[in-house]
């Protein structure tokens, strides 16, 4: 995304919007209140009803939509915590997409 911005001459900013809201600002104060408080595990939930955006079933042109969604929770995980991740683990899904006649290889809407 760098390579291309700086070829086509545009700026590039990335969006994490999270680190914005008045909630997470409270937890990002809370979480900093002056004594050791290491973070040891971390619960993102996010629920969308419905079916998934185009983009994000577009394996061609997205990472899906762990990478168009659950990039935000990535993001707040790290900034929450002041550090990143020693290890992570997730399980994939699909629960909905059959339902919206999502027929994409390996294109999961949950994920733990």
């Amino acid at each position: 995304m760098i390579a291309a911005a700086e070829r086509n001459s545009v700026l590039l900013q990335l969006g994490f919007m999270r680190r914005f809201d008045p909630d997470f600002q409270a937890a990002a104060s809370r979480n900093r209140g002056g004594r050791d408080r290491s973070t040891h595990a971390n619960q993102s939930s996010d629920a969308r009803p419905g079916a998934p955006s185009s983009l994000g079933t577009r394996s061609e042109e997205s990472n899906g939509m762990l990478a168009e969604v659950n990039s935000h929770d990535w993001d707040a995980v790290r900034w929450l915590a002041q550090s990143d991740p020693e290890r992570t683990y997730a399980q994939v899904s699909n629960f909905k997409g059959a339902t919206h006649g999502v027929e994409t290889p390996h294109f999961y809407d949950t994920a733990l």
